[in-house]
């Protein structure tokens, strides 16, 4: 989502989603146009005390995708993906991976030291 946007659905789209996951809580914005890539800043209060909420990361991607899916009924391109998706792929791989070098270290003989055995050894299992 790249470049500008028009200023009117992307207001639209901040305020329908913020309205829908915080509506019992003040919340303000301020769009910034100056910049290559316009967008807007969300400052939430709460009603009771004032003070800034805070929001985990499944809150937050919820809101993001709801934010993509108003933008895309407004016929703008927009797509989503968390960072824990980009990151669960990252741990898929190298998971891959460990299974991959834990299969080839199975079929490898080492070598660790080489010298006289400390023990007697036996001949058709006597000694």
């Amino acid at each position: 989502m790249k470049g500008k946007l028009d200023q009117v659905i992307l207001k639209q789209s901040v305020y329908n989603t913020l309205s829908i996951h915080f509506h019992d809580h003040n919340f303000y914005y301020s769009l910034h146009s100056y910049t290559d890539n316009n967008h807007i800043t969300v400052i939430k209060k709460s009603l009771f005390n004032g003070k800034n909420l805070d929001i985990n990361k499944s809150l937050l991607n919820r809101i993001k995708l709801q934010f993509t899916i108003k933008l895309q009924l407004e016929s703008v391109n927009a797509k989503f993906s968390s960072a824990t998706d980009k990151q669960s792929n990252i741990e898929k791989e190298s998971a891959r991976l460990k299974r991959e070098n834990r299969l080839k270290d199975a079929t490898v003989n080492k070598i660790v030291d080489f010298g006289q055995a400390n023990y007697q050894f036996q001949i058709n299992g006597k000694q």
